[in-house]
């Protein structure tokens, strides 16, 4: 059964309009990770979402992480607001929910807001 996620991943890889070795060869991923990922086996890494954010930064995260709003970014901004749209707890709690890890392995958090634009907090 294909996952929501492989659904997007299949959509930006059409949008492309390239093939999934090309896309796995832009992204500097193995071709297998591309695979497991359209295939549902696998969630995306931190890794690949930073990957893919780098190298096609028109494509929308929140969309791809969660489905809300459209494939593509209306405009890219460098600057974003400082307000998260989730407290920190809530976006921890929702972690534990949708995966299943026990917070005090989460490594980092990502914030994403309204206006698409995105903030990175690392574990110290």
């Amino acid at each position: 059964m294909h996952s929501d996620i492989a659904k997007r991943l299949k959509q930006i890889i059409s949008h492309t309009g390239i093939t999934s070795a090309e896309f796995s060869e832009n992204l500097k991923v193995q071709k297998s990770s591309i695979s497991h990922l359209l295939s549902g086996r696998n969630k995306p890494s931190f890794d690949f979402i930073s990957k893919l954010n780098e190298k096609y930064p028109e494509i929308n995260l929140r969309w791809f992480i969660t489905g809300k709003g459209n494939m593509l970014q209306a405009e890219i901004r460098q600057e974003s607001k400082e307000k998260p749209m989730l407290p920190p707890e809530n976006v921890l709690q929702k972690i534990h929910e949708v995966t299943n890890v026990n917070r005090s392995n989460v490594e980092s958090i990502i914030y994403i807001y309204d206006d698409n634009t995105f903030k990175i907090l690392q574990k110290h």
